[in-house]
């Protein structure tokens, strides 16, 4: 299994301390989260390597982590057009390099280990929790017997007078097979960057996919409480040593 962590992006709500390292490199505990996310990654058997995508300040990050982790080998894609672009241009830079099942993940989240136990026994899967008060980004609707996605709903289009209680927000976490990114994902990703540019989420891919009805898209509902965190401004840093320091 190969990883892919999106790593190019500013953070500049995580100012002033992303004025002098990335996003990725925001300190929980005095750890960089970055290294939690390796650290989880690391106890996952058959890894065969992780794939960084790196923009801003990206040497910072090549010298932290260095060309192995664990054993495990390490892989620098450089987004270059960091500044202009977003996380949809960095998995288009990726996923020529993927030969094998793939685990997709954003840098800015916190997660425990197990977290990755779960996600690794199920393939073509989007990882959701319960939407909650606190959490801002996409959501999805789902079947609630069959678990497909039926909808998926960018930040973007919710408005501010969304109600999204009855929905399922995303992890940022997903597994899929090398069958699936090479015959379905890869081919409308190209599509999309081709019509419309590098500046959107990747996340709109699965949108596109289940509106087009191409493929059906599982969904898993993580129900464990704080399992997980999104890491977007310094309040957040905070709240992540929740999900740290809770068995």
């Amino acid at each position: 299994m190969q990883v892919i962590i999106l790593a190019a992006g500013i953070g500049i709500r995580l100012r002033p301390i992303t004025y002098e390292v990335p996003k990725v490199m925001a300190k929980i505990r005095n750890k960089e989260l970055i290294l939690y996310q390796l650290e989880s990654i690391s106890k996952i058997k058959n890894i065969s390597e992780i794939i960084i995508v790196v923009g801003y300040k990206r040497e910072k990050i090549k010298k932290l982590v260095g060309d192995r982790y664990k054993g495990i080998k390490i892989r620098y894609v450089d987004n270059i057009e960091y500044k202009t672009t977003n996380n949809i241009y960095s998995l288009y830079l990726a996923l020529p390099y993927i030969t094998e099942e793939l685990l997709l993940m954003e840098g800015d989240i916190i997660f425990k280990p197990k977290l990755l136990k779960k996600v690794k026994r199920r393939r073509d899967t989007v990882f959701i929790e319960k939407y909650k008060p606190y959490m801002d980004g996409t959501i999805v609707e789902i079947n609630e017997n069959t678990k497909v996605i039926q909808r998926l709903i960018p930040k973007r289009e919710q408005g501010n007078f969304f109600d999204a209680s009855s929905y399922y927000k995303t992890i940022n976490i997903y597994h899929f097979t090398f069958k699936f990114i090479k015959e379905v994902y890869k081919p409308v990703l190209d599509l999309y960057i081709s019509k419309f540019g590098k500046k959107d989420y990747y996340e709109l891919i699965i949108g596109a996919l289940v509106y087009l009805n191409v493929c059906c898209v599982y969904a898993e509902v993580i129900k464990d409480e704080m399992m997980w965190f999104e890491v977007d401004d310094i309040d957040d840093l905070k709240f992540a040593e929740n999900v740290l320091s809770r068995t």
